[in-house]
């Protein structure tokens, strides 16, 4: 399709959710234009994991631990979207609790979509009390929570508020289940930035910093991503040059005694416009990351 759309050679990646079909398409497609020496660093960088989904598959595997306490309240809402009795029974008791003045309603969730969980979960906590006095005065209801599920759907929903204590909280499966992702997303987001001449390097030490407390991990980490930059960058660079080379050799194939002399000039053109001088100057790069950003 890409070869059709006649992009083929400006693919440098592509995003696409952890789905095992996608990972085999993400696969042959790379094959391919590796094959054709499209893609740099053996396309190692070529299949870029959807972040979103990623974030949906560990708050999913999160809600799993309290999944009972989840469908007692996905009932308890279904039941007063449906009977308009139950419905008026409950505003009845709202009114009685002096709770009238709460202006949040009660929101009912798709559950594939955990966002929409966590609205339910948030504004259901509030009608706690409505929902375990309607316990006593409607014989007929049956999926109030108990005192000990109200109390993981409290702790459940400040986690899913907050993401970051979510995969905190929710133990070393998760995590490394998030761990596992990161490895790949990391280097490509952390070159992304390093592309940003506001923030470069620098940037992506100070985010490194407060993900690697560890001062030898830190400079691991951010070594590992100057290193793949560079690595990138030289081999483009080589590309580069050599297709300048070429393209200057072809032009004076005809000029005898003169092709290798051509040849050679427009390689030292390729790499004064592109790199510097290898042996003397600093590459584009090592110059692009030693500029100050100024605010214009």
């Amino acid at each position: 399709m890409i070869e059709d759309w006649g992009i083929e050679e400006k693919v440098s990646n592509i995003t696409l959710d952890n789905a095992a079909n996608n990972g085999a398409c993400a696969g042959i497609m790379k094959s391919r234009l590796v094959a054709k020496k499209i893609l740099l660093n053996d396309g190692k960088y070529f299949h870029v994991r959807c972040c979103a989904h990623i974030l949906a598959l560990i708050v999913k595997e999160g809600l799993t631990k309290i999944d009972p306490a989840v469908l007692k309240i996905r009932a308890s809402v279904k039941s007063l979207k449906k009977s308009q009795v139950r419905k008026q029974k409950f505003l009845d008791i709202v009114e009685t609790l002096g709770m009238s003045g709460l202006k949040k309603g009660i929101r009912q969730d798709v559950k594939t979509r955990w966002n929409s969980t966590y609205l339910m979960l948030d504004s259901c906590i509030l009608y706690k009390p409505v929902f375990s006095h309607l316990k006593l005065v409607d014989s007929d209801y049956e999926d109030c929570p108990t005192n000990e599920e109200w109390e993981q759907i409290e702790v459940v929903t400040k986690f899913l508020k907050v993401f970051h204590e979510l995969t905190k909280e929710h133990g070393k499966r998760d995590a490394r289940k998030f761990d596992s992702y990161w490895k790949e997303l990391s280097p490509i987001l952390a070159m992304a930035v390093v592309l940003d001449p506001r923030s470069k390097m620098n940037f992506v030490k100070f985010t490194y910093s407060k993900l690697y407390p560890d001062e030898r991990e830190l400079e691991c980490q951010v070594n590992k991503v100057h290193s793949n930059i560079k690595a990138l960058f030289n081999e483009y660079y080589t590309l580069s040059s050599s297709r300048a080379s070429n393209s200057c050799a072809a032009q004076n194939l005809s000029v005898q005694n003169g092709g290798n002399f051509a040849a050679k000039k427009g390689e030292y053109v390729a790499t004064q416009e592109r790199g510097g001088n290898v042996l003397t100057d600093l590459s584009e790069l090592d110059e692009y990351l030693g500029e100050t950003y100024k605010v214009v």
